[in-house]
């Protein structure tokens, strides 16, 4: 149990450390493959992006891997969302019991469409700016192998790896990470089921396009999961707080309510501090090993939506 103790509190000297360098490096926007930083899984995206103390989530691999220790049996999850400007998202991950905890696989496909090729002429004050050159694609891509064991009762560990490549028509970059993360259950009055999770996401090499280099979007994130029981209902309490190299602090809640393990309602929201922030809401239909999750979010900003929908089978 001590070493165990000491692992959680090396991760959580990862955190801090993780946050003072966002803290002192932070420059908005600088980050490369943001699409890291994506929620995956539409029943995480309908309660705001948070999930980080969810144990026994197959979409753990792409945000905490601890959350893949306590998942029975294998699951499978698909997801596939078109959103604005044509910008499609496929999403695939796998999960295979061994020993004590789960092995799991993921991959994360973002196309962003073909887009308008342009050009200039001239120099200086007599350029000029040159259109109907064709179009390109552009595209990003990762793909991660995780672990998530229990290592007690009540603490679960989680580690992965990811090979990271991105692509604006023939220019390829490539980048490895890892992502570390544990889930510790609690006790916590009137609740039948509490956890904290913290997570420590895209430690890795810059990625390079040409002769530009950037850092990948590194983060932590820490949070609580609680539930109540109700007779056969269940109510699901979620909140993360987070720091990301290229973002300010930022906030992700939301709820859940299962009525019979059939039907689940969910909404959240995902706000930076000091920006105003995006609602969410979504619903899940659970029939057998079978189950459909449906998240729709409003870009304010871009005064557009996208509707995700994913796909979980266990067998």
């Amino acid at each position: 149990m001590n070493r165990y103790r000491i692992c959680l509190g090396f991760l959580i000297v990862l955190c801090l450390a993780s946050c003072v360098s966002a803290a002192a490096r932070s420059r908005t926007g600088v980050s490369a493959a943001v699409f890291l930083t994506d929620p995956a899984g539409a029943r995480s995206v309908a309660m705001g992006g948070a999930g980080v103390a969810v144990p026994g989530d197959i979409s753990g691999i792409f945000f905490n891997p601890a959350g893949l220790a306590s998942i029975d049996g294998t699951v499978l999850m698909a997801e596939y969302d078109i959103r604005f400007a044509d910008i499609r998202k496929s999403t695939l991950a796998l999960n295979r019991r061994i020993k004590n905890g789960n092995l799991g696989v993921g991959f994360n496909h973002l196309q962003t469409g073909s887009q308008d090729r342009t050009g200039v002429t001239g120099a200086g004050a007599t350029a000029q700016p040159v259109v109907g050159l064709g179009t390109f694609d552009a595209y990003d891509f990762a793909a991660s192998v995780g672990y998530g064991w229990r290592c007690s009762r009540n603490i679960n560990f989680g580690a992965n790896v990811k090979w990271i490549r991105q692509s604006i028509e023939s220019i390829q970059a490539t980048a490895y990470a890892a992502d570390l993360g544990a889930i510790h259950s609690m006790n916590v009055p009137w609740f039948d089921i509490a956890a904290w999770g913290l997570a420590v996401t895209n430690i890795g090499t810059q990625i390079k396009f040409m002769k530009e280099k950037e850092d990948l979007p590194r983060g932590f994130k820490a949070g609580i999961f609680l539930t109540k029981y109700f007779s056969q209902d269940r109510f699901n309490i979620l909140l993360d707080i987070g720091r990301r190299k290229d973002a300010n602090i930022h906030v992700n809640a939301g709820v859940e309510y299962w009525f019979h393990r059939t039907l689940a309602l969910r909404a959240g929201y995902n706000a930076l501090i000091e920006k105003s922030g995006d609602l969410a809401a979504g619903l899940g239909i659970r029939y057998g090993k079978i189950s459909l999750d449906y998240a729709f979010v409003p870009f304010t900003i871009l005064d557009d939506q996208a509707h995700r929908m994913t796909f979980l089978f266990r067998f």
